[in-house]
């Protein structure tokens, strides 16, 4: 298993990026297009925070607050691209080679070689859409039977843990 880590993961999201997922995801192109807008005004707008006992405030809404929607949408995408079929681990006659919820991602896999495979090819696909994998917080686990191979990302070995 490999957990992977983005960097800033819902900071991140190229705002094209998302309006790609969404076409491609079968959203009609004028709601697509909407979100595009909407993604746009966003970096753009201030609130004015107001109560009784204290002045008011300006602040700026996080990116956070909304990206966290458009990242898994962005994700989709980038593991539709992934050649991955038929790669991963058996459980009851169907394959399954990744975990996913919100921005926590585990590959699954059988061998370092699949799994240098399939983590190269996440990257690349999630690099086009503005998703950097964070190598120093990327981490693998093993059980006591697999291989023990290093599992490389470019030049980068990736470390081991076992929590």
């Amino acid at each position: 298993m490999v957990f992977i880590d983005y960097c800033k993961a819902f900071d991140s999201v190229e705002h094209h990026a998302v309006w790609r997922s969404l076409l491609e995801q079968g959203i009609e192109q004028q709601y697509a297009r909407l979100e595009e807008l909407l993604l746009q005004l966003h970096d753009n707008v201030q609130t004015i925070l107001s109560n009784d006992h204290s002045t008011d405030q300006k602040r700026s809404p996080s990116r956070r607050s909304n990206q966290s929607e458009f990242f898994s949408a962005v994700l989709e995408s980038v593991i539709r691209k992934c050649s991955w079929d038929g790669q991963g681990i058996n459980i009851n006659g169907r394959v399954l080679n990744h975990l996913r919820f919100a921005d926590d991602f585990v590959v699954l896999t059988h061998t370092p070689q699949e799994t240098e495979q399939m983590i190269q090819q996440l990257n690349e696909e999630g690099k086009k859409a503005g998703l950097h994998l964070n190598i120093a917080k990327t981490k693998v686990m093993r059980n006591r039977f697999a291989d023990p191979s290093p599992i490389r990302l470019g030049q980068a070995i990736l470390e081991n843990t076992d929590e």
